[in-house]
């Protein structure tokens, strides 16, 4: 059996979370250094006296610092096993970004202005690809899986994307079951470079899909799952974990409460909205800003629903799945 110090490396290691989640260097040319410093034998952040470098890894680099620290206290050094294993992750980490970016697809016969997806400020800039692995998609068993209400009428809600201080950059409708292909495909084809950080409930799934499709595009987006999610995430890594970035500044700010502030609001249109087909669901309420229409929840503007959107489908339930997002 493992000795106790081991056995959080050994768990991070077993998790169905890809080596760049465990490890999230994020393109940070320092956290890659560092790291291999360590693997290579030319720093030990429990020996040497370089708290720049220590204090670097507890904010950007929290899960492995923890477990290599266990690691330490356990053996009194980072045996040749544990640093060829860091060497090897490094190893995995470039050889998942070695694919160049591809090239910006111009936009060719495409509707710019969506029916169903409203963003005033991000029109579409390029087109989706198509990907091998589209279509091959399995649900693994270790794998996190967000709860889905299914209904054969009526849509599952929308999905609202807010800044980390509680404005609402706008939303999209959702026809389906909420899927990791939603978020995707909205910074792929809108955001000619994808947020610095994104706080979803399902971050640990959509950072996989996005990985599998378009690995080099994501390199420096962080991922993150708010405290009150992550209960349910028993399958994928801690570094995920956003209460475990507590030292990092930028991330201890982003304002959660925003959530449930929209969804409290919008519960209060239920009633009124839930069985109207979109033809006829009414503008909630519309703020011009310099002659251009925008969204806000802050939180009291919420929503303006489109008059012309997607014929006959009702909402199942006017819940917002919300996404954070913090450009670079």
């Amino acid at each position: 059996m493992a000795k106790p110090g081991y056995i959080k490396l050994l768990k991070e290691c077993a998790r169905n979370t890809p080596v760049v989640g465990i490890m999230p260097l994020l393109g940070n040319v320092r956290s890659r250094k560092i790291v291999q410093e360590i693997a290579d034998r030319r720093w030990n952040p429990f020996i040497t006296e370089q708290s720049g470098k220590l204090d670097h890894m507890i904010k950007h680099l929290t899960i492995l610092q923890v477990v290599l620290s266990g690691v330490y206290k356990e053996a009194k050094t980072l045996s040749p096993a544990i640093l060829g294993l860091l060497a090897e992750m490094l190893h995995i980490y470039d050889a998942t970004f070695a694919h160049p970016l591809r090239p910006d697809q111009p936009i060719a016969d495409m509707d710019a202005d969506d029916k169903a997806w409203f963003f005033p400020q991000w029109p579409v800039v390029q087109t989706l690809s198509r990907y091998e692995i589209d279509g091959k998609d399995k649900d693994d068993g270790d794998m996190c899986v967000k709860n889905k209400l299914y209904h054969p009428v009526l849509s599952p809600g929308i999905i609202a994307y807010l800044c980390r201080h509680g404005v609402c950059y706008g939303f999209n409708i959702m026809s389906k079951p909420e899927s990791p292909r939603m978020p995707f495909e909205l910074f792929v084809t809108r955001w000619p470079t994808p947020p610095r950080r994104i706080v979803y409930d399902n971050a640990c799934r959509l950072h996989l899909y996005c990985l599998n499709r378009e690995p080099t595009f994501f390199k420096m987006s962080h991922f993150l799952v708010d405290r009150f999610n992550m209960l349910g995430h028993t399958g994928c890594s801690k570094s995920y974990d956003m209460a475990k970035y507590a030292a990092s500044a930028d991330i201890s700010k982003i304002n959660l409460e925003c959530c449930e502030q929209l969804n409290s609001i919008l519960v209060k249109l239920k009633l009124s909205l839930s069985y109207m087909t979109f033809a006829r669901v009414a503008a909630i309420e519309k703020v011009e800003e310099d002659g251009s229409a925008v969204v806000a929840a802050r939180p009291a503007i919420v929503v303006h629903l489109r008059l012309d959107v997607m014929g006959d489908l009702h909402f199942q339930h006017l819940v917002a799945v919300v996404i954070i997002l913090q450009p670079r």
